[in-house]
């Protein structure tokens, strides 16, 4: 790089900088902690997978506020391989399928006029009836009052 410097032509400018980006990583490589490659995961969850998942969901062994590492324990995962699986399998996050369930299971026991509001909110693991009837209005558009059909008196 010292040959180069008195030098003032395009072609030298060029190594020059060549020489000195090569250096530069050379630098970095050398001195700084190398981490363990990123490894990406097209791994899909299998069927049993998918149904271990879904029957601990529907079970109710699993609460809304759960954590990913719950999920991830039913089928032997680490969170982060798990959350990339669950997405590349459902496309939609492990948070967002819970609550989709337990509106599909909300819609199914609401036609049962022996359930009460409150009892369906409690079964499906939402902190409060007021909680349950937002997040139904949120993804259904309506109060599951409201959904509820109305049966001749």
């Amino acid at each position: 790089m010292r040959q180069l410097a008195p030098r003032t032509d395009g072609t030298a400018q060029l190594l020059a900088a060549a020489l000195n980006e090569s250096m530069r990583l050379h630098l970095i490589d050398s001195f700084t902690e190398r981490g363990t490659p990123s490894v990406r995961s097209d791994r899909l969850l299998g069927e049993d997978e998918q149904a271990r998942l879904v029957d601990y969901i529907d079970g109710g062994s699993v609460e809304l506020g759960s954590t990913v590492a719950a999920l991830a324990d039913q089928v032997d995962m680490t969170v982060d391989t798990f959350k990339k699986a669950f997405a590349a399998t459902f496309h939609t996050t492990p948070r967002q399928f819970v609550l989709d369930r337990r509106i599909a299971m909300a819609r199914a026991l609401l036609a049962d006029p022996s359930y009460s509001i409150a009892d369906i909110s409690a079964r499906l693991g939402f902190s409060s009836t007021s909680h349950f009837t937002t997040v139904f209005k949120k993804r259904v558009g309506v109060t599951p009052a409201e959904y509820r059909p109305r049966w001749p008196k």
